[in-house]
């Protein structure tokens, strides 16, 4: 259910922006999705794409990670987003907008994320789910654990200390920013390069944004509309 919203939301987002070339990159890993418990294999996406949204296919690209190779950076999550930018920066993308498997916030707006990294050169955009006009329903512990999380970040990093949202679930950067902090490249052979002293792990998120405000970069947010509720099945508790 969540690959089939997630692939409706795909399909709003290249009808909303029809001037803007589309390129997806699915990342995962090759045992699946072990904490979900459900199958991640090329075989499934390609099976739930040709099913859901055969327009698509040409659009979507799967990348599978060995898990020998997420084990070695001690990483799920992080390491699957930051490889998957990584793909897009070797493709020669403009712009990279990362989000996960989540069919919460709505893929749709990524317009918005688009166009305020074009209109503000040298901008990062992060979608905050604590900023006015932000729109969603997520349980009572899930927004404490937002607020003491991003606490525990202000205390540790003062140049995040204006933002809301280090976590925030959709994030928008432009190949030169990424070109310059991103941990990892895609080599001429195809072969991902890695930073060793890089937290791929739960704190992923904030060592990028750490990293591009230690290089002049702006980082704004920007209200995220969330179309489900957290952890409820896509058909069910719309917002």
């Amino acid at each position: 259910q969540a690959l089939t919203v997630r692939l409706r939301q795909m399909e709003e987002i290249c009808a909303i922006n029809p001037n803007i070339t589309w390129d997806f990159i699915w990342v995962t890993q090759r045992d699946g999705d072990r904490y979900a418990g459900i199958s991640n294999s090329e075989a499934v996406i390609k099976s739930v794409v040709s099913r859901s949204a055969p327009d698509l296919r040409r659009a979507i690209s799967i990348i599978n990670l060995p898990n020998e190779f997420m084990a070695r950076i001690n990483s799920v999550k992080g390491g699957s987003v930051i490889a998957g930018m990584a793909y897009a920066v070797k493709a020669g993308a403009d712009i990279v907008v990362y989000t996960d498997m989540s069919p919460v916030p709505n893929l749709a707006q990524i317009g918005l994320f688009i166009k305020e990294v074009m209109d503000n050169p040298g901008t990062i955009v992060v979608g905050s789910r604590r900023v006015r006009g932000s729109i969603g329903n997520r349980a009572w512990f899930r927004r404490a654990f937002s607020f003491l999380f991003n606490k525990w970040v202000w205390m540790h990093c003062e140049s995040l200390r204006s933002i809301n949202d280090t976590q925030g679930p959709i994030k928008a950067f432009s190949k030169e920013q990424l070109e310059e902090i991103l941990p990892m490249q895609v080599n001429v052979n195809g072969e991902i390069e890695y930073q060793t002293n890089f937290d791929y792990g739960l704190s992923f998120d904030v060592n990028l944004l750490a990293l591009a405000a230690r290089n002049g970069y702006r980082i704004v947010e920007i209200p995220i509309v969330d179309t489900f509720e957290m952890s409820a099945r896509p058909t069910e508790h719309r917002v």
